[in-house]
């Protein structure tokens, strides 16, 4: 689990955030959290690349090693529309959406060619 989150959101508490991250960590959930100190709520848009950063390792680091087929080309598979076991990735990416989703697994897959960025 991925949480980012601004430590004066006024929509959804910070103290949401800390909950979620604690039981996760509770119950063995992985889970990174980047708090954003002295931001509000709707951090996409002045965080976007960071964001997408974050997730591209996060994937890389807990989903690309477990997929029992393809890896990174099932997380590009379905974001292209296919059914592959990487179908995953717009359920970890959220509302976020399909450009997304291929902007990231793009990123994975790079990364898993280990070409430098």
């Amino acid at each position: 689990m991925l949480v980012v989150h601004g430590t004066v959101d006024e929509r959804v508490a910070y103290s949401n955030a800390l909950a979620i991250v604690a039981r996760a960590q509770e119950v063995g959930v992985p889970v990174e959290f980047h708090p954003l100190d002295g931001v509000g709520h709707g951090v996409w848009g002045a965080y976007t690349e960071q964001i997408i950063g974050w997730m591209s390792d996060f994937l890389y680091r807990y989903v690309a090693p477990q997929s029992a087929v393809g890896g990174v080309a099932e997380l590009l598979d379905f974001a292209a529309g296919g059914s592959g076991v990487g179908g995953g990735a717009y359920a970890v990416l959220g509302m976020v959406g399909g450009a997304l989703a291929i902007t990231v697994a793009g990123i994975l897959a790079v990364k898993r060619r280990g070409v430098q960025q």
